[in-house]
């Protein structure tokens, strides 16, 4: 897929992306909202569906779809219990994903990492599986994941927005980074580890692949 001439930057989503951790991460979900009443069958369709947002959010839509009342505390210890069962998750990086990553540095292209994880764990894990340099590594504990990421993004470069948004690409696996994408006017390239080309692609994916490894410097 040659699309990359005249951009400057790869924004990436992680989990779905780079790692291959999905679907152990739906299962931790799913678990978890059985426990408070929502059905595990139900819970794996909306994380996939929702896959991209913060996972905060994931849970108070996987409730409000299944009918079931919690408060915003409640949600909260959700959110923190699933971070911290899925740190035992193991990371695998998906094929080629590296060296793609490493040749889209050599073509002189600059990345960026935009996760609901947490940024501690995302270096770790960037430097312990000997990724190539990022100028940026966000997670959401700080920063949700989402339009204050790309702010962030682009004044790292010291780039106005809209001029930042011609000359990035967001590649991600979740309907919620093609949205993210479309609204900011970068071109949304969705991954279909996770979800369907459909679904990427009535998100706002410009176009879909089926791995990193199928992105290509034109």
């Amino acid at each position: 897929m040659e699309i990359l001439k005249d951009k400057k930057f790869i924004i990436c989503d992680v989990d779905g992306t780079i790692f291959d951790r999905m679907p152990y991460y739906t299962n931790v979900f799913a678990e978890i909202c059985a426990q408070n009443g929502v059905p595990k069958d139900l819970a794996r369709d909306i994380y996939i569906a929702t896959a991209g947002d913060v996972i905060f959010l994931q849970f108070e839509k996987a409730f409000e779809k299944a009918g079931v009342s919690r408060s915003a505390e409640v949600i909260q210890e959700c959110g923190h219990a699933f971070w911290t069962e899925v740190k035992e998750a193991p990371v695998v990086l998906f094929p080629g994903a590296r060296e793609t990553l490493e040749t889209l540095r050599e073509k002189g292209l600059l990345l960026f990492a935009s996760s609901g994880s947490t940024t501690k764990e995302l270096i770790a894990a960037f430097k312990k599986h000997n990724l190539p340099p990022f100028e940026l590594i966000l997670g959401s504990e700080e920063l949700p994941k989402g339009s204050e990421h790309i702010h962030a993004f682009a004044q790292k470069v010291n780039l106005p927005i809209q001029k930042f948004a011609e000359l990035a690409i967001f590649v991600g696996d979740g309907p919620s980074d093609m949205r993210l994408a479309k609204q900011f006017g970068i071109l949304g390239i969705g991954v279909t580890t996770t979800t369907t080309a459909e679904m990427l692609s009535n998100a706002g994916a410009t176009d879909t692949i089926s791995l990193l490894s199928e992105l290509r410097v034109g």
